[in-house]
């Protein structure tokens, strides 16, 4: 009697083999891994551009030789050719194909990182892509293959769920053999409160498949009611990570994230779905979804407060093991500066969780701060530069490691629970090296795939100009077996001083110069005065005293440090005259007029008795009028100090400012230039006005910037000593001030003017 097996029973076995077959070759029992180190996969066009943010998954896939990957771009870093886009990678002969998704012709609508689509293999082993553009009207698209195990032979005209009001973003589909091949596909919806959401479909993984490229399914598949399992506190939404057993188990990693950008993001929670159930972590029945369980009711994997108080953090990844075993990664933000990659473990009846490499320093945010921001004006201070869990072997996690300029890919690995660390380099040195993935049943050949470039917003800028975009990145490959030998620090630019010692008070300030070497760096500084150090002077900033007035031997050593060992390098001197920090310093028309003109050079200036003293004319409209520096990199901690050369014309008042994106929204002060005195000064704020002869004054505002930033300083008319920062007014063309000599400087002392182009 021949026995018939049922087809869950049939999947689940195969999936065994699958797995068994893995193991097998990573202990060398069937085949030696491929050693392969980084390549590029994805298009290599000049301005051509992929990325993927961090969440819906699988995005990427290896089965059957072929390995199938995700992601969103553009083919000239503009908004203008978005597209979600899907690669398939022969292992075996290296070759690429790529497909483009979406038939919108919104544009913009694919411009964003959120945007790249999922896969789910049916079993018949045809794909299904899902994708939806980021938080907008549109509903959840999808596609079906052609053919089986590959894109080549083209895919299904364009499907849609219908859920356009949904709004969703982070489509994750899993297929659960065990359970008649019913699919489940979780996202957020859009609403306010940002639910986790998930609908389900008994048809689509086995709907008769196109049979040509663009052709027809053999019935649209259908779709139960949208379930929604929690909902955020705040704005944001529920954030998910999604791992299945793909026969009978999905397990599934949430934080709440209450605000935006570097707002609340609360605890890291765990439930799974098993025997028509969403359980605890230890198997406490919560309810089968039908109404919302709600996001505290999951398993708390860290808490942001009681009882362990980590604060802020967000779910990076989780993997369960066929052991039972659950790993999940996930990030701490100290600060913005501050990053902290922690490893968690379920062992069958708690959660454990430690900071890996504890320490070190794992990094800092993988944002570009006043380079690029979201087009809100709002930066992404939470964005780490990823962790991703090995899919096949327990306890290896990639993570990358580094800053906004530079960041590399290690392969963490522990073999006791996470209680010690070894690492391997998998990236070069260059460039950022973010967002790991491992393909969902990786093979050993393109183990690992992560973004090289750079990587600035999730989103392209609506400017398609090279200096205002959102990522330059390509997806690099690597295999399991490939690792780079560590690298000591090396120093390739040398530290420099910005300040002078040519008075009691001035501020030196050290930059460190550029290093190359493994990540993390350290960057212990030295002052040294006549190749003695000073004792105590151990910070960036420097304080001149009266023993270095004067001095042109003022250095600063930087040691930079990583666990291969230490690499001193002196800066250049310090010197005696000033380093003025504003560019154009008697060129105001080449500064941003705001309702004013510039007549230049005409009068004498009070330093240097030449022709370079501009007028400025107040235009006849009810504005802010004023002349706006280039920006200026502002350290947050340093004190700087602002001056003007200013006389009375016919206006009598004038401000002085430093932008509020370092310095805060109080930094500046009121003069009285007929009179030459200091009227109304912001808080935190010291300012000065010296005679200079013939009527001059030397306006002089000193702040401690409030945050490291790039922002402007700026000459505002204003038309009292009481007036408001940055005050609106009806200008008269009859308004007119004299100005020259600009300077910004670090320390509390205007000190002599030096010129700039």
């Amino acid at each position: 009697m021949t026995r018939r097996i049922s087809r869950p029973l049939w999947a689940a076995m195969r999936l065994h083999e699958h797995n068994q077959k893995r193991r097998a070759e990573l202990l060398g029992g069937v085949s030696p891994l491929p050693f392969m180190g980084p390549v590029a996969l994805s298009k290599a066009a000049a301005g051509a551009a992929d990325a993927w943010c961090w969440f819906h998954e699988p995005r990427a896939l290896s089965v059957n030789g072929k390995t199938f990957f995700g992601t969103n771009g553009s083919d000239d870093n503009s908004v203008l050719t978005g597209r979600t886009t899907l690669y398939e990678v022969d292992e075996a002969s290296g070759s690429v194909i790529s497909k483009v998704m979406q038939t919108s012709t919104i544009a913009a609508w694919w411009a964003d990182d959120h945007d790249y689509p999922t896969i789910v293999v049916r079993p018949d082993g045809r794909l299904i892509v899902f994708y939806v553009p980021h938080r907008v009207a549109a509903p959840i698209y999808f596609r079906i293959s052609v053919g089986v195990g590959t894109m080549a032979q083209g895919w299904s005209q364009e499907y849609n769920l219908g859920n356009t009001s949904a709004q969703a973003t982070y489509p994750s589909p899993v297929i659960l053999s065990g359970e008649s091949n019913k699919l489940y596909l979780f996202y957020r919806n859009g609403a306010s409160s940002g639910p986790l959401s998930l609908v389900t479909s008994s048809d689509i993984a086995t709907v008769a498949p196109p049979t040509v490229d663009g052709g027809p399914i053999g019935a649209a598949p259908t779709w139960a009611a949208e379930r929604r399992l929690a909902q955020s506190t705040g704005t944001q939404g529920i954030y998910h990570k999604v791992t299945s057993n793909n026969v009978d188990r999905i397990d599934l990693l949430m934080t709440d994230a209450v605000g935006p950008q570097a707002g609340t993001k609360t605890d890291v929670r765990h439930a799974y779905y098993q025997g028509g159930q969403w359980r605890s972590s230890s198997g406490t029945a919560l309810g089968d979804g039908s109404t919302m369980i709600g996001f505290t009711n999951f398993t708390p994997v860290a808490t942001s407060g009681a009882p362990d108080n980590l604060g802020d953090m967000w779910c990076s990844h989780i993997q369960r093991r066929q052991n039972g075993i659950i790993e999940a990664v996930f990030w701490r933000f100290v600060s913005t500066s501050d990053h902290r990659c922690y490893y968690a473990r379920w062992n069958g009846t708690a959660w454990s969780k430690v900071e890996v490499d504890a320490g070190q320093g794992m990094g800092v945010p993988d944002s570009r701060g006043g380079q690029i921001t979201d087009g809100q004006g709002l930066t992404e201070g939470y964005y780490s530069p990823g962790s991703f869990f090995d899919t096949v072997e327990e306890g290896v996690l990639y993570i990358s490691v580094g800053n906004s300029a530079n960041s590399q890919l290690f392969r963490y690995r522990t073999i006791n629970g996470g209680a010690s660390w070894t690492r391997q380099r998998v990236s070069d040195l260059t460039q950022e090296n973010v967002r790991p993935v491992v393909p969902v049943g990786r093979g050993s050949k393109y183990s690992v795939l992560w973004l090289k470039g750079d990587y600035h917003m999730y989103d392209f800028n609506t400017n398609p100009a090279t200096t205002n975009i959102g990522y330059t990145t390509r997806v690099n490959a690597a295999s399991r077996a490939y690792s780079v030998a560590s690298v000591k620090p090396s120093n390739i630019s040398v530290p420099t001083i910005s300040g002078s010692t040519g008075t009691v008070g001035n501020t030196l300030q050290v930059a460190l110069g550029s290093w190359v070497g493994d990540l993390p760096m350290k960057y212990p500084v030295q002052w040294v005065r006549g190749g003695v150090d000073i004792p105590g002077a151990n910070s960036v900033g420097y304080t001149i005293q009266a023993a270095d007035v004067g001095r042109t031997d003022i250095v600063c050593r930087v040691t930079a440090t990583n666990a291969q060992g230490s690499t001193p390098v002196l800066s250049t001197p310090a010197s005696v005259l000033p380093t003025n920090l504003v560019s154009k310093s008697d060129a105001l028309g080449s500064w941003t007029l705001n309702a004013t003109t510039q007549s230049p050079n005409v009068t004498l200036d009070p330093v240097n008795n030449t022709m370079t003293a501009d007028r400025i004319v107040e235009q006849a409209s009810t504005n802010i009028h004023s002349v706006a520096s280039a920006n200026i990199s502002f350290v947050s901690g340093t004190t700087y100090t602002f001056s003007v050369y200013g006389k009375y014309e016919t206006a009598q008042f004038v401000q002085l400012l430093f932008g509020s994106t370092a310095f805060g929204s109080t930094a500046y002060a009121n003069f009285d230039l007929q009179n030459g005195t200091v009227q109304t000064v912001g808080a935190g704020v010291t300012a000065r006005a010296v005679p200079a002869g013939n009527g001059w004054y030397r306006l002089i505002i000193t702040a401690p910037a409030t945050a490291t930033a790039a922002a402007a300083v700026g000459i505002y008319g204003c038309t009292a000593g009481n007036s408001a920062r940055a005050q609106s007014y009806l200008g008269a063309v009859a308004n007119t001030r004299l100005l020259t000599d600009i300077q910004v400087e670090t320390g509390v002392n205007a000190n002599a003017y030096v010129p700039t182009l």
